[in-house]
């Protein structure tokens, strides 16, 4: 049977039809490429005249599209390139791998300043621009024709022979359209999570430095908070556990630095808990765990005495421990070295209001992260399915 020249999942035309079936066409007979010259990141200006593209920023700011130039210039000499509605950008060099290079980015604007290192790329014939950043950015198998070792180069006469199927323009309009409002879906979710994040950073600051206080039900302040030491608020537990010399066999998870790894007949701990990396990269990440569970020998816990554990969470959150490592290829920190850490408590009533308030916002983060992350899944399935 012969193989329809079409991917698995399309569009239909406005009369419920199929479109055509896609057309198998080299890259030299869809586009004309112009080659960008002799601007640098010296050349950017605050306050520049001209609006300008430098190749950097396709791989560091620009994603399929560019919405808002963000970079302005003073310099504009004769012989700039300068784009036009449509264009697709394609950078000419990497110092990283090749398949950084397979990175097109729509440019739908006239006399925009293109830096040096940059190819755009225009339809010889009538076509959708932001298709095709989508659908040559997915043909990883362009990474082949990279040049270089320290420097990898990829220039358009190296891939004007690859062949790409093109679908109608309509179908091309539709698919562009259906992928821009997803991506827009994802930066929409992306600012939400980055806000949040930032929002909880600015929080931590304010509130354990005591510029943010609570109030009680009276709208009363709450007593001073009282110094004490790490030891004298927390009970330290130490685990010899690891994912290998575990049973796998009862009912209490086992926790690594990153998730469940093993299960236990036993629970180490009853109660939640704060973990602490003490080697490797991460030495010093900190966790709240839950009770009734276990916690490998990379880590060392601690249980609030007399102290709301999530609170102690956040508290801790806000401690440097970097200062307390030793080691250089493989980092460490220990307990006998941060035990006597000084930091300021309040009451238990006032904890609990600032653990509420912390465990909220951590459960924002987490609801926008999964989001975030469904929609990435989503963009990735529908990507594979509507390119062949």
């Amino acid at each position: 049977m012969k193989n329809k020249l079409y991917p698995e999942l399309r569009f239909k035309a406005e009369n419920g039809k199929d479109y055509p079936e896609w057309k198998n066409e080299k890259l030299d007979k869809i586009f004309n490429s112009i080659r960008g010259n002799g601007l640098s990141k010296d050349d950017i200006a605050l306050n520049g005249q001209y609006e300008c593209v430098l190749y950097g920023e396709l791989y560091t700011t620009y994603d399929r599209q560019i919405k808002t130039v963000i970079s302005k210039t003073n310099k504009k000499t004769k012989n700039c390139l300068l784009s036009k509605k449509n264009d697709v950008l394609m950078p000419n060099s990497t110092t990283t791998v090749a398949l950084d290079l397979i990175n097109f980015t729509w440019l739908n604007k006239n006399d925009i300043i293109l830096g040096g290192d940059i190819t755009a790329l225009r339809l010889k014939n009538e076509g959708d621009g932001l298709f095709f950043s989508y659908c040559l950015t997915e043909k990883k198998e362009l990474q082949v024709f990279g040049q270089g070792s320290t420097i990898i180069h990829l220039n358009f006469n190296n891939i004007r022979n690859f062949e790409l199927l093109v679908p109608s323009f309509l179908e091309q309009q539709k698919i562009a359209n259906f992928f821009s409002s997803l991506d827009t879906q994802i930066d929409d979710v992306t600012k939400l999570l980055e806000r949040t994040k930032e929002l909880k950073k600015g929080y931590l600051q304010k509130i354990f430095n005591q510029e943010l206080k609570f109030k009680d039900e009276k709208g009363k302040a709450y007593p001073e908070w009282e110094k004490k030491k790490l030891k004298d608020i927390t009970k330290n537990i130490i685990s010899n556990l690891t994912a290998v010399n575990s049973n796998n066999t009862g009912k209490f998870p086992i926790y690594d630095a990153n998730e469940i790894v093993a299960y236990n007949e036993i629970a180490v701990v009853k109660e939640p808990y704060v973990t602490i990396i003490k080697d490797g990269a991460g030495a010093g990440r900190l966790r709240i765990l839950p009770k009734n569970t276990s916690f490998t020998g990379t880590m060392t816990a601690f249980v609030g005495k007399e102290i709301n554990t999530e609170f102690l969470y956040y508290l801790l959150l806000t401690k440097d421990f970097n200062k307390y490592k030793v080691g250089t290829t493989i980092p460490h920190i220990y307990y006998r070295d941060y035990k006597n850490e000084e930091m300021f408590v309040p009451i238990e009533q006032e904890q609990l209001k600032i653990s509420i308030f912390f465990t909220s916002l951590d459960k924002k983060i987490e609801y926008f992260g999964q989001l975030l992350q469904k929609l990435q899944e989503k963009k990735k399935g529908y990507m594979q399915k509507m390119f062949i």
